[in-house]
């Protein structure tokens, strides 16, 4: 005999006979769709209402510290992996509160369309895909703009964009989540060619990767799903699974972050065994240098001290004629009375003294080089003393 009109999914019936058995006939219209009817008492209602927000509460709680976490390791690697993922579990988090709670006016929506409902649903969806892309791409390394992957989670990323559009302004068809399931399977592929190709972290990838794929598809079949208990329906098994895989994604990111210090430990580690090679390099080339200018030396010594011999022993044997040389030109300028032969002679002992002179000069030379250096003091005033009184006797030596 009364009527409800409401938005809302939730409300209570009216009791005024307490302690008697009541019977309610009820009529149901509906507009959107066949929705199943279930009447709690207030008290069963409460309890369960309560249990599942604080299950719900610690769940987006630990989403949003693995996000902060994440976003924090952002900051100090300069990792883009950590950024998209942060922004994946933030989207993720998001997507998961609304398909909860956008149905009760004691949140931010009542009185909403169905128009806003597929939007509230397509986009927080679409940005799921694209974080999760853009980490994908980011996580199997690929660094090159030319690199074949490279343009192909580009060309996925463009894909789920246009299909956005699509779906909102001409086939409404493409807001469907399997739509989400198809651009991003390739992903699956690349990461099991990946770990075929022995890259470890890919392992972790590819189980959370098959987390996220239930949760799609629990989620794109929810309405043909039952489950008995109130606190596991299907949306908490579809943010379990999401949970899930975000956990196993953060693994793999440790194993990428882990391979990576290996592989930075392991080059710097071949850079020192190079450094140390290169260092014995330089000592065995070193080593054959000093050989070379020793053996160079040795060399120059001995012919040094070949030529100093055959300066002696030519000055020697040039000097005997030479003094000859003199002595004939000095009996020439006593016997002759001539004036020109006199001038020859002359002319004859000069040249005689100056090569006299300098075979005495290469001689010294080479007992100069054959001899050791001796540092003396030399006593100026002793010297200066004496070459003065070697004049006293010239007169006005005063």
């Amino acid at each position: 005999d009364k009527e409800y009109n409401t938005s809302l999914h939730v409300f209570a019936l009216s009791n005024h006979l307490n302690g008697r058995e009541i019977t309610y006939f009820i009529k149901l219209k509906m507009y959107d769709g066949y929705r199943a009817i279930n009447i709690q008492h207030q008290n069963s209602w409460m309890n369960n209402w309560t249990n599942r927000y604080f299950f719900h509460g610690i769940l987006f709680g630990i989403i949003l510290v693995a996000a902060f976490y994440n976003f924090i390791l952002f900051l100090q690697l300069k990792e883009f992996a950590y950024l998209y993922y942060s922004l994946y579990v933030i989207c993720f988090a998001f997507f998961g509160s609304m398909i909860w709670y956008y149905q009760f006016s004691y949140l931010w929506w009542a009185h909403i369309t169905y128009e806003n409902i597929l939007d509230m649903y397509n986009i927080p969806y679409t940005l799921i895909t694209l974080f999760f892309l853009l980490y994908a791409k980011s996580f199997f390394y690929i660094k090159n703009a030319n690199s074949r992957l490279d343009q192909y989670f580009l060309i996925l990323i463009a894909l789920r964009v246009a299909c956005f559009f699509i779906g909102k302004f001409l086939f409404e068809e493409f807001r469907s989540p399997w739509v989400d399931s198809l651009i991003i399977s390739p992903v699956f592929y690349i990461a099991l060619v990946s770990y075929r190709k022995r890259f470890q972290p890919a392992k972790n990838f590819l189980i959370a990767f098959s987390f996220i794929y239930l949760g799609m598809f629990i989620h794109s079949i929810e309405n043909e799903l039952v489950f008995d208990n109130k606190l596991f329906d299907c949306k908490t098994m579809f943010m379990l699974c999401g949970c899930g895989g975000m956990f196993l994604f953060s693994l793999s990111l440790g194993d990428r972050m882990r391979l990576l210090g290996e592989e930075k430990d392991r080059v710097k580690s071949d850079l020192i065994n190079q450094l140390k090679k290169n260092e014995g390099y330089k000592d065995q080339i070193n080593h054959s240098l000093e050989q070379k200018v020793s053996e160079r030396t040795k060399e120059l010594e001995e012919r040094n001290e070949q030529l100093d011999t055959f300066v002696y022993r030519a000055s020697h044997d040039i000097k005997g004629p030479l003094k000859s040389m003199l002595g004939l030109a000095q009996l020439g300028l006593l016997e002759t009375q001539e004036e020109i032969s006199k001038g020859y002679f002359e002319h004859i002992l000069k040249s005689s003294k100056r090569l006299d002179d300098t075979l005495a000069d290469l001689l010294n030379v080479v007992k100069m080089n054959h001899s050791d250096i001796e540092k003396n003091t030399i006593n100026f005033e002793f010297l200066l003393s004496e070459i003065l009184s070697s004049f006293e006797h010239n007169p006005n030596f005063k």
